[in-house]
């Protein structure tokens, strides 16, 4: 037995709403907190909430088409990670959330010319400094995207109510 359309369309409504909440909340962590490490445990965290509204979507829409579901919380996911590259976008262009809305074709610029060109470091105290060559930095960004994207592959499947 599946659910009426208009509850499956509402449970993905707000699964794409929390998506977008759940990026801007890491969005604005990592942007303003200077600790590398503290941002990876921040990511796991995100992943946590993001498998949690998968598993919940599922739950709850049963959809009789698992694929669709699938394409649901996929699109959920990638909302999140792009919600969070938001945040970095208005802070670093001129215009802001104006710019991104007018000019969506830079957006993805700004993602790869950010990952290409951002010097970070990893220290510990004054006396000593690791520099990530940009190529790593583009590694974890692509990481950083398969760690959103990941939730969604639970909805692969049969729920177990079925």
């Amino acid at each position: 037995m599946s659910t009426e359309p208009k509850t499956i369309k509402f449970i993905y409504l707000r699964t794409i709403l929390a998506s977008i909440f759940i990026g801007l909340a890491y969005g604005f962590i990592t942007h303003f907190n200077p600790y590398i490490y503290l941002n990876i445990l921040v990511l796991v965290v995100v992943a946590a909430f993001l498998f949690f509204l998968a598993n919940h979507a599922k739950q709850h829409g049963k959809s009789v088409n698992s694929f669709l579901g699938f394409i649901y919380l996929f699109i959920s996911c990638i909302v999140a990670w792009l919600t969070s590259w938001a945040v970095y976008f208005c802070f670093n262009v001129d215009g802001g959330l104006s710019e991104l809305f007018k000019h969506p074709v830079d957006f993805f610029k700004f993602i790869i010319h950010y990952a290409q060109h951002t010097h970070m470091s990893i220290s510990k105290g004054s006396s000593f400094s690791f520099k990530l060559n940009t190529s790593v930095l583009t590694i974890f960004y692509v990481i950083e995207l398969i760690i959103f994207i990941i939730p969604a592959f639970t909805s692969f499947g049969k729920n177990k109510n079925d």
